[in-house]
């Protein structure tokens, strides 16, 4: 459920934002007004539900305080701050500073009430909600300021006038900057945001303001001639919204128009007349639907947008060639939706040649496999992770692939022409409908969220994930059957495991060999083809953790974090033109890699890999519980609790350790795991008593998030006070964790739990370890040979049998010691 509090919400812009936010029942939307009252009353009549007021004045830092603290009794985190509260000053906007000769008094007054409230108003509201806003996963800050403020804009358009206002926006913009520096190392993104010239007026303007701005219009149509006028606060808003939601966190301190740019007087997309490029170019007619109009989707073109008039329509020969792509396509999209039988199977005989006249193998499957190249995959995602440190200047991370041979296309897709074989339909679909289940056994989408069928659609246009999915659902199927069975003892050869596992480590040569051809990606398929990269890399870490092997995890994980920046400033740039299996492919795998990066930290003690900056598709964005089974407020604090034991080996390193700030830190990340344990336990009690255990129930969740709340506080108090099982801090989670287990015994749950159910059961005392140990057997966490949970019952025996040992260097054991001496390598997830 995001979270939003909107600073100045009485009338205008913070009004609007109020009754847009609250059009989402999911959101939490709170509103600071001076008059709560009054406020009330207007969204009553406007019947705007599911918006909570209290009272706050910017030139009032202790009723912002309070507000704050009303704030935190209903969420735990401010996902997004909006500032938008401003005073504007009473004397006419068109007087310049000269202007003021004699004024001197009036002048004084107007920069003291402005200062109150545009500067140090801003400051006090920041500075009152940022112990929420670094709670949040999202951490978005964004205080609206004018175009009018930029320099540039004043001094090479001419523009006059609004002194005072202009003045303090500018000192508002660096205080926003200001805060970008200090709040850098929170993960807090910051946005000086001009709303564009808006309507926000309640009353006709006086005869004498009429010609002021009629004088100011002037001024704008001489540096924009295509300016129109005013916008209303609901189109600004929505403008807004899109430019906050998808900053990036590099973008931190910035000063943008509500386009995202330094345009403050560009005509938005929706003044579009006349449908979009790509009907115009056809001369049909366009319902001007946006991002793509319905046309274009249906008939699978690129819908060229309502932007500028792309430099190809020029009458001339780029058009026509443009026309007659547009064309084709057409044609085969109405050919094959004519198509109502299942597609023929291929009868070519061996080596019989293509429409090309090329020899194709007698075994496509086989075939598809072979590279030129020997080197392995992780040296390529060595180079792939190393490169932006290499060269800093450029723009994509991925090195150019040096080839002796021809850079294939970047990733070649399963022919679409030739019917899937009986055996390859079974293997794909017992891979989507049991094995990716296991992989990410919480996600569930509902028909609403357009179910699996994205992941179909990819893997079917990425013949290395394709028959990578096939070797790996082949090797499921066949422990399935017999591993940790009575069968076991009879378990026959499978005639195809060897072969599906040669496939498996050829396929990923075969990613190998496509991977360097990202470097050479076009313009238009630039985000694409970094989006199918970064799927590539985060199912290869999900393949590995399934085989329940080590290996090169760490590099593939650490490579695709790398990739993040990149595809945030393409997808920024322009992701109008992604397809929905793309889109979804993007909001999934980078909600993933969060939740890998996170645990990976948490697991072996490295630094994350990525820090929370956002997630793609805005409210489109998947929450953790229906990825992970948890909620995203547990994430963030496992986050932070890894980041507290790098930040404490470094103070220690260094001499400079405080051990009240450490313990400061520490109540902090205590404070928002308790707290939200707390919330979630309003009302579980009756949750608890169903015996009966559905994947989608409350209780699944509710127990979920529990174990892994308790499991990161031992985590945070391994950090604080070391690794002894006997502090009371750490066993009275141990015995809240194992109330919880209690319940899920037996359970297929806790296949599902590998890091809580290993941090937890490693720092057990010798009292409790029979407890987890049976825990671990009936849930049969190690019966499979592959998922991480089947090594967590070993490491948790390693643990309990270090600490056993008279060696003292195993005084203070935990998972990570345990690992270490049973030198794994695992990602517990």
């Amino acid at each position: 459920m995001p979270s939003y509090v909107v600073v100045g919400a009485s009338r205008g812009l913070g009004y609007e934002w109020l009754r847009q936010l609250s059009q989402d029942s999911k959101n939490i939307v709170i509103g600071l007004v001076r008059e709560v009252k009054t406020t009330q009353t207007k969204l009553d009549a406007d019947n705007v539900k599911n918006v909570t007021l209290f009272q706050g004045d910017m030139a009032d830092a202790e009723g912002l305080r309070a507000a704050a603290a009303e704030t935190a009794k209903i969420t735990p985190s401010v996902d997004y701050l909006i500032v938008n509260g401003a005073y504007i000053p009473k004397s006419p906007p068109h007087l310049n500073p000269t202007d003021f000769t004699g004024k001197e008094d009036e002048l004084k007054k107007e920069m003291h009430d402005s200062l109150d409230v545009n500067v140090l108003g801003v400051i006090f509201s920041i500075n009152a909600f940022v112990p929420l806003v670094r709670k949040s996963s999202i951490k978005k800050i964004a205080v609206i300021s004018t175009g009018m403020a930029d320099t540039e804009f004043v001094v090479n358009g001419g523009v006059g006038g609004t002194v005072t206002y202009a003045s303090l926006k500018a000192a508002t913009n660096m205080v926003v900057a200001k805060y970008a520096v200090e709040l850098k190392s929170d993960g807090i993104a910051l946005l000086a945001l001009s709303p564009g010239l808006v309507n926000t007026r309640e009353t006709p303007p006086t005869e004498q303001e009429m010609q002021a701005f009629k004088g100011m219009m002037s001024a704008f149509q001489v540096i924009a001639p295509h300016f129109q006028g005013p916008i209303q606060p609901a189109e600004s808003v929505v403008a807004q919204k899109k430019v906050i939601e998808n900053l990036p966190f590099e973008q931190s301190g910035a000063f943008l128009s509500h386009w995202g740019n330094k345009e403050w007087l560009m005509v938005g997309p929706a003044r579009s007349k006349g449908g979009c490029w790509t009907c115009k170019l056809r001369k049909k007619k366009c319902d001007e639907s946006r991002p793509s109009c319905a046309a274009c989707i249906d008939l699978g073109l690129d819908c060229h947008g309502y932007g500028p008039k792309p430099s190809w329509m020029d009458g001339g020969a780029a058009e026509r060639d443009v026309l007659a792509q547009v064309r084709q396509k057409v044609k085969l999209t109405a050919s094959q939706k004519r198509k109502s039988k299942p597609y023929e199977p291929q009868q070519a005989a061996d080596n019989a040649p293509d429409q090309q006249g090329n020899r194709t193998a007698a075994n496509p499957v086989k075939s598809a496999y072979f590279s030129s190249s020997d080197q392995p995959l992780h040296v390529l995602d060595q180079r792939l992770l190393s490169t932006s440190q290499r060269d800093s200047s450029a723009n994509n991370p991925v090195v150019n692939y040096d080839s002796s041979e021809a850079t294939p296309r970047f990733l070649e897709r399963v022919p679409q022409e030739s019917r899937l074989k009986e055996d390859e339909a079974g293997l794909l679909m017992h891979y989507i409908d049991f094995v990716f289940p296991q992989q990410f056994p919480f996600y569930r989408p509902t028909t609403a969220d357009g179910g699996r069928g994205w992941l179909l659609s990819l893997l079917m246009q990425m013949d290395p994930l394709y028959y990578a999915s096939l070797s790996i659902a082949a090797y499921h199927q066949h422990y399935e059957a017999y591993y940790g069975t009575k069968l076991e003892s009879e378990m026959p050869a499978c005639p195809r495991l060897d072969e599906q596992h040669r496939q498996y480590v050829l396929s990923l040569e075969r990613l190998r060999h496509h991977l360097g051809g990202v470097a050479n990606s076009q313009a238009e398929s630039f985000l694409k083809d970094h989006i199918e990269v970064l799927a590539c890399m985060v199912l290869l870490v999900s393949l590995e953790v399934f085989k329940g092997v080590g290996g090169s995890w760490q590099i593939h994980l650490k490579a695709a974090s790398n990739l993040l920046p990149t595809i945030r400033a393409a997808y920024d740039a322009d992701h109008t033109k992604l397809s929905d299996t793309h889109s979804m492919a993007l909001i999934f795998f980078s909600r993933v890699l969060e939740w890998y990066s996170t645990l990976s930290g948490a697991t072996t003690g490295t630094q994350s890999f990525i820090q929370t900056s956002g997630a793609f598709g805005g409210s489109a964005c998947i929450p953790s519980h229906k990825l992970m089974g948890c909620e995203d407020w547990v994430l963030f604090g496992i986050m932070n609790i890894t980041e507290l034991g790098h930040w404490k080996d470094s103070m220690q390193a260094k001499k400079r350790l405080s051990v009240r700030d450490l313990a400061a830190r520490a109540g902090r990340i205590e404070d928002l795991l308790e707290n939200g344990l707390k919330k979630i336990s309003t009302g579980a009690d009756g949750i608890l008593d169903h015996d009966l255990l559905s994947r989608e129930s409350k209780f699944d969740k509710f127990c979920v998030t529990s174990v892994f709340v308790y499991a990161a506080l031992i985590y945070l108090h391994v950090i604080v006070s070391g690794a002894y099982p006997d502090l009371p801090e750490i066993q009275s989670n141990v015995s809240l964790a194992r109330d919880v287990f209690r319940r899920m015994e037996g359970s297929d749950l806790v296949r599902n739990l590998s890091w809580p159910l290993c941090i937890i059961g490693c720092m057990t005392n010798g009292d409790q370890e029979q407890f987890f140990r049976g825990i671990a057997l009936s849930s049969n966490v190690g019966r499979f040979p592959f998922g991480s949970s089947a090594h967590v019952l070993n490491i948790m025996e390693e643990c309990w049998r270090l600490r056993r040992s008279t060696d003292q260097a195993f005084e203070a054991v935990h998972w990570m010691n345990a690992m270490q001496s049973l030198n794994l390598n695992i990602l517990l997830v």
